[in-house]
């Protein structure tokens, strides 16, 4: 018997070890240094730098608000929802909590998050970025034991557009130890 989905195992990173850690912290210093010494220099960098935050904050307020408004759409709806719109011995349970798990994360506001449907956009209605969609497949294929070997034979590489693609893709993909 196949274990419960909701047992399945977390995803666990790869250890980096310290002097990774330390050449990145000195990287970022060096950045912070030069970005100082711009603005001593050329004070007007600092109007940008100031433009280009208030902007972010305010594209985040937008996003929250908008989240907000589909999670008051969405009110009676939850991982359960999510799961029946896909076909019920087609696709792996531990797959659709995997998905609906890590995508939770980037539908976060400060009241709470917002359900998930297959058919939201990732990119368009979601916001979130196709490059964060491929940091995403390793682990959501890690904690389903999916293999990532010969992606390009599968029949969603590249069309990866929606919730439903995303699970769909990791779902074509080959168990490991099979």
């Amino acid at each position: 018997m196949k274990t419960p989905s909701r047992l399945m195992p977390l995803y666990l990173p790869e250890q980096v070890s310290w002097w990774k850690k330390a050449v990145a912290y000195c990287v970022l210093a060096l950045l912070v240094c030069i970005l100082l010494s711009v603005i001593i220099n050329h004070p007007w960098v600092l109007a940008i730098v100031v433009a280009l935050a208030v902007t972010t904050v305010y594209s985040n307020k937008r996003h929250n608000q908008k989240l907000r408004e589909m999670a008051d759409e969405r009110s009676n709806e939850g991982i359960c929802s999510f799961a029946r719109s896909f076909e019920r011995n087609q696709v792996d349970t531990w797959i659709l909590r995997a998905v609906h798990e890590e995508l939770q994360h980037y539908m976060k506001f400060p009241e709470g998050t917002c359900p998930l449907r297959a058919s939201d956009r990732l990119e368009k209605d979601l916001k979130i970025d196709p490059d964060d969609i491929e940091d995403l497949i390793p682990i959501v294929a890690q904690r389903t034991g999916r293999s990532l070997e010969h992606t390009e034979r599968n029949p969603f590489f590249g069309k990866i557009e929606t919730v439903g693609d995303f699970v769909l893709f990791i779902n074509n993909q080959p168990r490991v130890n099979a």
